[in-house]
């Protein structure tokens, strides 16, 4: 018999609950403000084998944001934020302190003012990341703005920060992912975006756009094909593999509401890759695993009566690669299937404050993966109620 369950699936489940409060736009006080507390349980069902508990913790998040106006034309503020991580005790064995404790603080102070056709904001991000070793970086957080004509304008942003990565981070993105350590976090030095975007036609926008950013210590998945389960119940293994990782991008966004009782609008982006591996596995081919070439997206909003909406939404993303290594370690690659998903959604409006909703995914039932592997859930269906307070 195959020594593989392949039945059974991993999962997370999550609990999470928040809180939050902000100066209203009327405040006629000296200082703006805003506070946000979130936490959110997480539990992955499995470990290393099904008869192993999956990891369980908890994630803290803050944010602060406190601001005030300097003659009219000028904003002084501060942001701030934390993210704590905290795991339980892990029952199975791994490798030493694989899931210790991480938080990171970070403190953005930062200065907005507008001239008459101009509008820029100077600030920095500084973290603090308390881990196996505390480190620090500092990074940009500026952007400014041109306007040509009322309706027009060039823009241009850089940023940077940290990418947490944590366990409830990396169980969202991929569940199926190796459960003996935590994926490390990633820094990003610079994240650059400029662009142009017009809406001077009437019933008509559109968007030039493209961007670099980089880096370090970036994650890439590749699957470690096992024959024997002496230590796993899985046959895939998803592992992360860290590398530098430059990515480049350039896209182009239009919109439109000429068509009656319809917002339409298409996104096209192109995406190029430049890695340089830090794992002593790093395979001969440098490609940016996992990740797409190319993305497309289709959205359409259509309101024939006020209390209806129908929506759509289509997303095409390929010319994705995966590595994979067998049991002895060779090495391949292949192409993996395009992400090719229609989603529809209809929302009636029963009163100002709440709403029923019914969503159909991946009406298509398109067979793809977001990680080599495992194949994403085939078309699916839900009904609800959005209440807003």
């Amino acid at each position: 018999a195959y020594p593989f369950d392949m039945d059974s699936r991993q999962n997370v489940d999550v609990f999470a609950i928040g809180a939050g409060i902000r100066s209203t736009d009327s405040n006629r006080g000296l200082l703006k403000y805003m506070f946000s507390l979130d936490y959110r349980n997480f539990k992955n069902k499995y470990g290393p084998t099904k008869d192993d508990k999956g990891v369980k913790g908890g994630q803290f998040d803050l944010g602060v944001d406190l601001n005030t106006e300097c003659d009219a034309d000028k904003v002084i503020g501060i942001k701030g934020s934390l993210r704590s991580q905290s795991i339980s005790d892990v029952k199975f064995a791994t490798f030493d302190d694989a899931f210790h404790s991480f938080t990171n603080i970070t403190v953005s102070p930062y200065f907005n003012f507008i001239g008459e056709s101009w509008d820029a904001s100077l600030g920095l991000n500084v973290n603090s990341m308390f881990d196996v070793k505390t480190k620090f970086l500092l990074s940009p957080n500026i952007s400014a703005g041109v306007n040509v004509t009322e309706n027009s304008r060039f823009y241009a942003n850089i940023g940077g920060g940290v990418n947490n990565n944590t366990m409830l981070d990396i169980l969202q993105e991929n569940r199926y992912i190796n459960p003996v350590g935590r994926v490390a976090y990633s820094k990003t030095y610079y994240d650059l975006n400029i662009g142009f975007k017009s809406g001077d036609l009437t019933g008509f926008e559109f968007d030039i756009f493209g961007g670099y950013k980089h880096t370090k210590d970036d994650h890439l998945y590749f699957t470690l094909l096992r024959t024997d389960n002496t230590a796993y119940s899985w046959g895939n293994l998803s592992t992360p593999l860290y590398a530098n990782v430059s990515t480049g991008h350039a896209g182009g966004l239009i919109k439109t509401s000429l068509i009656p009782y319809t917002d339409l609008s298409a996104k096209l982006t192109g995406y190029f890759y430049s890695i340089k591996y830090q794992d002593n596995l790093a395979p001969s081919d440098k490609k940016a695993w996992g990740r797409p070439s190319f993305t497309a997206e289709l959205n359409a909003d259509v309101k024939v009566i006020p209390q209806f909406t129908f929506s759509l939404n289509y997303v095409l993303a390929g010319g994705r690669k995966a590595l994979v290594y067998d049991a002895v370690g060779n090495q391949s690659s292949g192409k993996m299937k395009d992400i090719n998903e229609l989603n529809l959604r209809a929302e009636y409006q029963l009163t100002s404050w709440a709403a029923v909703y019914v969503k159909a995914n991946n009406v298509l039932f398109q067979k793809y993966e977001n990680v080599y592997g495992y194949a994403m859930q085939g078309g699916n269906f839900m009904a609800g109620l959005n209440f807003k307070f």
